[in-house]
């Protein structure tokens, strides 16, 4: 066992303070942090806003959703609804490392200075700590991620909702082949009636879909290369027809500044597809 000196578990430490969580260190380290802060009598991280002034220093957040009146912040509610974490004094996004861009800029929406953490080489996160930004997002209705508990779309402008739609679509859609030969996509949740009101906001803009139940018992399911079981039922709308998918194309991306750029190069790479018969 390494042994280690008080310089060098002042340096995890440091990291300890800046944010970083004892897991993280232990893993990166090979070590028992906790035990080293123990020896060298270094305190723990306080709670409320002591906490959150040593881990972020002065970082003021450009954002904490008293509304939603941009299309950026329309489509960061709804990819945070859709794939993020809502706690009592925390707020997380965890993406896939392809994304990394994407995070950075939604980071970036809320201040440049918040950290985003590489977990073994496979996700991009970060976390914004601020109690008046979670309550604020609870009061929008965000963070529901239980599957007997109701979402609902916040209140905003009409215009705003196919933003907030193109978030959810990042975090919980899908557009891909089928057989090679035609193009489909859908958007799933654990509970209808979100997806019902999207289904109702693509009807007003002529985009037919249909919203299936899939009941899962066991169900077996490839994620980063592990096998993982289900027993979650899961409501899917889907999109099929061609000239839908060509109007939920524009739907989300004319005139749009935040979007997942490996969703939309599937629609773009294969939108010869959407030009054949069937």
């Amino acid at each position: 066992m390494v042994k280690r000196t008080k310089e060098s578990v002042l340096k995890f430490y440091d990291e300890y303070i800046g944010g970083a969580s004892i897991l993280e260190l232990n893993s990166k380290y090979s070590t028992d942090v906790s035990y080293l802060f123990n020896k060298y009598n270094l305190p723990r991280r306080t709670t409320g806003k002591s906490r959150e002034l040593r881990r972020f220093g002065d970082i003021k957040l450009s954002y904490n959703f008293e509304s939603i009146e941009s299309q950026n912040q329309a489509y960061i509610c709804g990819i945070l609804l859709a794939d993020g974490y809502i706690g009592k004094t925390q707020i997380k996004l965890d993406l896939k490392k392809e994304d990394l861009e994407l995070i950075q800029r939604i980071r970036d929406y809320f201040s440049p200075d918040i950290k985003i953490t590489l977990y073994k080489n496979r996700t991009a996160s970060f976390k914004v700590s601020s109690k008046t930004a979670c309550n604020n997002a609870r009061l929008l209705k965000l963070g529901v991620k239980k599957a007997v508990e109701q979402s609902n779309i916040p209140e905003m402008n009409q215009e705003l909702l196919r933003h907030f739609v193109r978030g959810y679509f990042d975090g919980d859609g899908s557009i891909f082949k089928c057989y090679n030969k035609y193009l489909k996509s859908y958007i799933c949740s654990p509970t209808e009636n979100i997806l019902l009101e999207i289904q109702k906001i693509l009807e007003d803009n002529n985009i037919e879909s249909s919203i299936n139940l899939e009941v899962r018992n066991n169900h077996k399911s490839i994620i980063d290369g592990r096998e993982v079981l289900s027993s979650i039922n899961i409501y899917r709308l889907f999109i099929r027809k061609k000239e839908s998918l060509k109007r939920f194309y524009n739907f989300l991306y004319d005139n749009s500044e935040l979007y997942m750029m490996r969703k939309k190069k599937v629609f773009d790479d294969n939108f010869f597809m959407l030009n054949k018969l069937r």
